[in-house]
């Protein structure tokens, strides 16, 4: 009997030391934000969002690790590069893998806001970014929650079925992606056989654009593909106090929708109070090959592990039409910067 029990006591003990880890991302900005929201309406123990809190007091010139528990950290960061040396400093002090990364940030169609590097992060390019990241709580807080113009959307998705994104407006997507990546390889070998990358980002996902961006990352990141998964949203994200199971979904349904949720969104300030069902683009990895699908209908992106069926018959075909105009302009959802795209 002492035998069998120190079997099993041996057993647990493996178990718990094998976990993979759980890699929760955010810009400063981000992190201001649910440190209001927080303030506002308290996050419960259970909130998916709790670990997105800032802490005060800490600085804003170099990335902050938090550590959670023993397999889940938080890492806010100024820029992409220190965030992936950071999780491999963490995997190499723990020695664990990486299960699963959440990545909190603003985003565009095929890219999020946040700079590159240090140097980019310091330039003129991403003055703007700069600016909003060292805002107040407050200002992070009341510019998320901002009605979303009929023409504006409409200017998404004219984005987001363009061949790219528009260059130095402090946008990370798939070609700065591979630059750092190639800056600290290492990030490639953190991954388990299983592991899924959850975008918290709006739009990231949406059109042609969103598609090759997630695919990109998933060629770019999993050395070896096995069962790895990378997931974007196709819609804006809703993310605050109200939405403690995860990332929901909003985006134009039509003209009466969209001015009640615009009349009463600022004022309410609560995300779940308009959110819809959504499509999750995924790229997959599977026998060592990328594919592409969807989650389709869904009312959240989840921040554990994710084991919904993925359709890959929904995966839109590349053509010629990637050549349509840019709109001359967008906002950044949830923020009140605009950027240049063309």
């Amino acid at each position: 009997m002492k035998l069998i029990f120190v079997i099993m006591t041996l057993a647990l003990t493996l178990n718990a030391f094998a976990q993979d880890l759980t890699i929760n991302g955010a810009e400063f900005g981000i992190g201001k934000f649910h440190r209001k929201d927080n303030k506002e309406h308290a996050y419960e123990a259970n909130n998916a969002w709790k670990v997105y809190v800032l802490p005060e007091g800490v600085s804003l010139k170099e990335a902050y690790v938090q550590k959670n528990s023993e397999t889940d950290y938080t890492i806010f960061f100024t820029n992409l590069q220190e965030f992936l040396e950071k999780i491999v400093e963490i995997t190499t002090k723990t020695g664990k893998k990486v299960g699963i990364i959440n990545l909190n940030a603003h985003g565009l169609p095929g890219g999020m806001w946040f700079p590159k590097d240090a140097k980019t992060r310091d330039s003129m390019e991403c003055s703007s970014w700069r600016s909003a990241a060292s805002n107040s709580d407050e200002s992070n807080y009341s510019q998320y929650y901002s009605a979303v113009s009929k023409d504006e959307m409409l200017s998404f998705n004219s984005m987001s079925n363009s061949s790219r994104i528009p260059s130095f407006q402090c946008l990370t997507g798939v070609n700065e992606w591979a630059a750092i990546v190639a800056k600290v390889s290492a990030i490639k070998k953190v991954f388990s056989h299983d592991a899924q990358i959850h975008m918290l980002s709006c739009i990231v996902g949406m059109g042609t654009l969103g598609d090759a961006y997630t695919t990109g990352l998933a060629k770019i990141l999993f050395e070896t593909p096995d069962s790895q998964q990378i997931q974007t949203s196709i819609k804006f994200g809703l993310g605050d106090w109200s939405m403690p199971e995860g990332m929901g979904f909003w985006g134009f349904e039509s003209d009466a929708q969209l001015d009640r949720d615009n009349e009463v969104y600022p004022i309410h300030r609560r995300d779940s109070e308009i959110m819809q069902k959504g499509s999750i683009r995924v790229a997959q990895a599977n026998n060592g090959k990328i594919q592409s699908g969807l989650i389709k209908g869904e009312d959240f992106i989840y921040l554990g592990r994710d084991s919904r069926v993925v359709d890959y018959s929904s995966r839109p075909s590349v053509t010629k039409s990637m050549n349509l105009s840019l709109p001359a302009s967008v906002r950044i959802p949830g923020t009140n910067t605009v950027i240049q795209v063309r």
